[in-house]
């Protein structure tokens, strides 16, 4: 958490007012586990290769 709060403030907003409320948003959020709530923000897609050499 205080790793994205302090690369939130490297981020210039527009509208400046975005900064205030995603800031707001990771500062007062609970710890959650990602894999069983989906409360706020947007699933996360991931991908896995079935043959661990592959380069691409």
């Amino acid at each position: 958490r205080d790793l994205a709060l302090k690369e939130i403030e490297k981020i210039k907003f527009v509208p400046a007012w975005g900064k205030e409320k995603i800031y707001g948003m990771v500062e007062n959020r609970t710890d959650w586990c990602i894999s069983r709530q989906r409360v706020w923000g947007v699933p996360l897609l991931t991908f896995r290769t079935l043959s661990p050499n592959r380069q691409n």
